[in-house]
């Protein structure tokens, strides 16, 4: 009898950690019209007729090369937030930037929407502005946050994008005063693998994962780059034993940057992009990250997936709905169909 309870609770110990996988997206929120250069840019490189299907719902179509894109009204950042829910998201990971550049605007009014609650956030923060613009108080005080995903229990999630030039004794002080303040130790992954595989045990960091495979060439079909994240999570976890949140790429196609090269990143080239992605496709891999966590769960203890992205439109990976007349809603209906789909109160 008693092994045959304890067979059942090993059941339900495995049902409920699958169930209880957390997915994330992330959000890049340069759209912001015309209030600066980087919103500037964004309307000149999906000015482009070819382009025009990836212009979020709350953009609009001007003329045949030309449209504009301003995701800065507390109205479009609700709706985004209903869509998430609809979606399924339990959390966003905003790229974190000082207020100065402009490109946190979408950040504040998702904390002052009355709806926040219904999709947590967490950061994830370049080797430029770590410590340098964002101090680690203000870390924590986001960790404080009650919105703040959490792993791992008490964990406050923190994603990096890159390592050069973080000390290690910057991420010892910032775990100690998290657990000051009442918190697990810090979930701290690193986005940015590069061969580079010593960097966990040289700053102490907890995981690796990767923002998303963006080599990719010559409209190969979105299979084939599925698969290359697959080959990551089993390159990384399986074949050097190091932990692990799966990331999974939405969509590659950055030639709109090639066509109007944008001022923070180099010219991809005509040959930089993927074949888009059915609905269908990207709700099967995010699936595909599930089950590999289901069946590789001590190499990835957080228990998370990471979405690339919410809002990539120019770079080609995005879940955000576009205009109705090229997809609308179709991305986050079927995620929602794989996740569970939330409705928020009136």
């Amino acid at each position: 009898m008693k092994q045959i309870i304890s067979f059942i609770i090993l059941l339900l110990m495995g049902f409920w950690g699958n169930a209880q996988t957390t997915v994330g997206a992330i959000r890049w929120d340069g759209w912001t019209g015309t209030n600066n250069s980087v919103g500037q840019h964004g309307e000149v490189t999906l000015g482009q007729d070819s382009f025009h299907y990836r212009v979020p719902f709350y953009g609009k179509i001007v003329g045949p090369d030309s449209v504009t894109i301003n995701a800065c009204q507390q109205s479009i950042m609700d709706s985004e937030i209903n869509y998430a829910a609809k979606a399924g998201l339990n959390y966003w990971a905003f790229v974190w930037y000082a207020a100065s550049s402009g490109l946190d605007q979408s950040r504040n009014l998702y904390m002052k929407s009355v709806y926040k609650q219904s999709i947590n956030y967490c950061l994830i923060i370049e080797p430029d502005n770590w410590i340098t613009n964002i101090s680690i108080d203000s870390i924590v005080n986001d960790f404080k946050q009650t919105n703040y995903q959490k792993v791992m229990g008490n964990r406050p999630l923190l994603y990096l994008l890159g390592y050069s030039g973080i000390l290690k004794s910057d991420v010892d002080s910032l775990r100690a005063r998290t657990i000051r303040a009442g918190f697990g130790t810090p979930y701290i992954v690193e986005m940015r693998v590069d061969g580079v595989l010593n960097t966990l045990s040289d700053l102490g960091l907890d995981a690796f994962s990767m923002y998303a495979v963006t080599w990719m060439t010559g409209g190969v079909t979105y299979d084939s780059l599925a698969n290359t994240d697959i080959a990551q999570w089993n390159w990384i976890a399986v074949n050097n034993n190091l932990p692990l949140v799966p990331h999974v790429t939405s969509g590659w196609d950055n030639r709109p940057r090639h066509y109007d090269p944008v001022s923070w990143a180099p010219d991809p080239g005509l040959n930089s992009w993927v074949q888009q992605a059915t609905p269908a496709q990207i709700a099967n891999h995010i699936t595909d990250a599930k089950n590999w966590i289901a069946s590789n769960s001590a190499s990835s203890p957080a228990n998370t997936v990471i979405v690339y992205a919410w809002n990539e439109f120019d770079e080609g990976g995005w879940l955000c709905p576009n205009l109705p007349q090229y997809g609308g809603t179709l991305k986050v209906n079927a995620v929602g169909n794989l996740l569970g789909s939330r409705i928020l109160p009136p």
